[in-house]
């Protein structure tokens, strides 16, 4: 008799948690800033988690993304929650697609160690892009602020027990275009890890997943997937925030005007 063991980043409840300082430490020791996960759905986005040492942890398994339940809160402000896709079905025999239309990539990027000899944290980043289950695309540069010395929210938890998960771009009446931006830096050496259904992974089968980039027509309810491609860095619009209940979890989203009251205070969920 054979027996699996295999452990996850996840409390009892199902909400992610950091690594012990002990393991971070050991990490970090060994010259490792991320650890990438898997085998472990949680929600219609990468889970993030930041640990101490520099040290984040970050799974992409959105395989159960059509039970996410999306909720309205006080701190919405002009974002548009959108409707989560439930009733989408797939290949030749159309049985029920547990991931809707979510879909995830995340994607690293190497510079060689001569041009950035004092730290390892500032040799590499992770990109996170691809769409919630409620057509709602992001795509942004995770290490970008830390790098430059600011506050990263993403992977960080309010006091409440939601945690960050991703950003929101930026829109732009004036710029549409269906296609991510671009990094704001590109490196010649790139590594993919996707939670299956990547573009750039994908092979003929009879059980086809989305493709990394959403479709380009997006139903009305969907929040604006129009983003800034200017030079100048764009603040996020907002920032989509999740909270696990028994292995389930709910989704909402909160205005970036609003997120250092929400972090310090809590999400305030608004009954219907």
């Amino acid at each position: 008799m054979a027996t699996a063991v295999y452990a996850n980043f996840l409390d009892d409840k199902g909400a992610p948690k950091k690594v012990s300082e002990d393991v971070s430490n050991w990490l970090a020791k060994g010259g490792i800033r991320k650890l990438i996960v898997g085998h472990q759905p949680h929600g219609d986005c990468p889970m993030t988690i930041q640990c101490d040492n520099e040290v984040t942890v970050c799974g992409g398994d959105t395989s159960y993304a059509v039970g996410v339940k999306y909720v309205k809160n006080e701190a919405l402000g002009d974002l548009d929650l959108g409707a989560p896709v439930k009733d989408k079905k797939q290949g030749a025999v159309q049985k029920p697609n547990t991931r809707g239309v979510a879909c995830s990539d995340l994607l690293f990027y190497f510079y060689p160690e001569e041009e950035n000899p004092s730290s390892l944290s500032t040799r590499s980043f992770m990109r996170v892009k691809g769409c919630l289950n409620t057509h709602q695309e992001y795509d942004f540069n995770f290490d970008k602020k830390i790098q430059e010395g600011k506050k990263q929210l993403v992977g960080t938890c309010t006091v409440d027990g939601w945690w960050i998960k991703g950003e929101i771009p930026a829109v732009s009446p004036e710029n549409f275009t269906s296609n991510p931006p671009a990094p704001a830096e590109i490196a010649p050496e790139v590594a993919v890890v996707a939670d299956g259904n990547s573009a750039e992974n994908k092979t003929d089968n009879d059980d086809p997943l989305p493709a990394a980039v959403p479709p380009v027509s997006s139903p009305p309810s969907a929040a604006p997937s129009t983003i800034i491609t200017t030079d100048e860095e764009a603040l996020p619009a907002g920032y989509f925030l999740c909270k696990s209940e028994g292995f389930s979890v709910v989704n909402t989203l909160v205005a970036a005007g609003f997120i250092d009251s929400v972090i310090e205070n809590g999400v305030k969920i608004i009954d219907e």
